[in-house]
């Protein structure tokens, strides 16, 4: 049994890494969430709990209503997309150590877990054990641009070598002052990228301060692990 240190409450725990899942608790995957500082991993990592909650919650109250032969009335307006009805704490800390949510969505688990940008020495030693890599890039901030790009490009490769899918989020696409998407694609060759990960690349806009497209975020990790479950 290793120990390690989580999150920012200086917190010791012991981890199992030969702990196995129940396998009648359904598929359990490691999501791996990484970035430079500040680029908004936890808030994403928030958004996709919050969205999940939300999720099974609507389930649930759509199958109390075909129990009881009452059809479910839709909500004005609602929508995965947009920005999340609830009330929603924006205050963030920068992460030290990291950070692991567990997750339930459709008849998958999620282990959400995000690494602080000062753990970047590390973070390819994180890599084997995950089913998918989400790289968060801040959008609104030019001056870190080549960092995370950079960042971003030798993750890829870690993950290439383990075949692993990758999704490349844009965070904070919603910015007045916003790196163009062109500008992003000069230092990051994005085709050679998509070709080299035979396991699946794709590239997301998003807003994690609002939720925007945090719902399509969360399909496209459901619509790749329920493919890697097939195979």
């Amino acid at each position: 049994i290793n120990a390690e240190y989580m999150g920012p409450f200086n917190r010791i725990i012991e981890i199992d890494p030969h702990r196995m899942p129940n396998p009648e608790s359904g598929k359990v995957a490691e999501i791996l969430i990484l970035g430079e500082t500040g680029v908004g991993k936890t808030l994403v990592t928030r958004r996709i709990k919050e969205t999940c909650r939300q999720e099974m919650k609507k389930s649930d109250e759509e199958a109390n209503d075909s129990t009881t032969n009452t059809p479910a009335t839709p909500k004005s307006g609602s929508s995965s997309n947009n920005a999340l009805s609830k009330p929603f704490s924006l205050s963030t800390s920068p992460t030290v150590g990291f950070e692991r949510e567990e997750i339930s969505c459709s008849d998958l688990k999620l282990v959400m877990k995000e690494l602080g940008g000062a753990m970047k020495p590390t973070w390819s030693s994180y890599v084997a054990s995950a089913s998918m890599l989400l790289f968060v890039l801040d959008k609104s901030c030019p001056w870190q641009l080549s960092l995370s790009c950079d960042s971003f490009y030798q993750m890829a490769s870690f993950c290439q070598q383990k075949n692993i899918p990758v999704i490349l989020l844009y965070n904070k696409a919603d910015a007045t002052t916003c790196i163009t998407d062109s500008e992003i694609e000069c230092l990051l060759p994005l085709d050679e990228i998509e070709s080299s990960l035979p396991a699946g690349f794709q590239v997301l806009s998003l807003s994690a301060s609002t939720g925007y497209n945090i719902g399509s975020l969360l399909s496209l990790i459901c619509s790749i692990l329920k493919k890697q479950k097939t195979k």
